[in-house]
């Protein structure tokens, strides 16, 4: 994406394709039994429409970020319930890549680092461990990232507070 800018909007549909972070919450209408369990009418149910982007039919390998893929996704949900704010959001992940990557000198994912989620109403990384070179430099460097991490500790706190952990039981 930093040597070729001008396809992060390409990027940015096949991130949102393989990591959709939102569910859709409904409640139950009628006693229903899937996969061995029974809902009641009442019950809040969480539908993982999302994991309609990992369907190897519509996507060929889909565990594979592919940045090029230009895919056809759910992520922002679908017919009258699409998102109204979707290209709105497709501007600030597209804006927020490209400064970050003007901020950080070219990066990856620490070696044999495993990089774990939170699952709530967003998917949440709990910790992304990134190596850079410490020979780069640049001016402003130190305040470029102790803004970048702010923000990226904001959003974490904003997706736990959408739904702590602590307000749901194991069924």
């Amino acid at each position: 994406m930093r040597r070729e800018p001008d396809r992060i909007g390409e990027a940015v549909e096949e991130m949102l394709r393989a990591y959709a972070s939102s569910v859709t919450p409904r409640r139950c209408t009628r006693q229903i039994e899937i996969g061995g369990v029974t809902m009641m009418p009442g019950d809040s149910v969480l539908m993982a429409t999302f994991l309609a982007n990992r369907d190897p039919e519509e996507f060929p390998d889909p565990g594979e970020v592919i940045l090029d893929r230009k895919p056809r996704h759910v992520a922002f949900g679908f017919g009258p319930h699409m998102c109204i704010g979707m290209h709105l959001a497709k501007r600030e992940l597209r804006i927020a890549i490209e400064e970050f990557l003007a901020a950080i000198p070219e990066f990856r994912i620490t070696p044999g680092a495993v990089v774990e989620s939170w699952l709530g109403g967003m998917v949440t990384p709990i910790a992304l461990p990134l190596t850079w070179s410490v020979s780069w430099c640049g001016e402003g460097f130190p305040n470029r990232v102790d803004t970048i991490l702010t923000i990226c500790q904001l959003t974490v706190e904003a997706g736990r507070s959408l739904c702590p952990l602590g307000e749901f039981e194991r069924v």
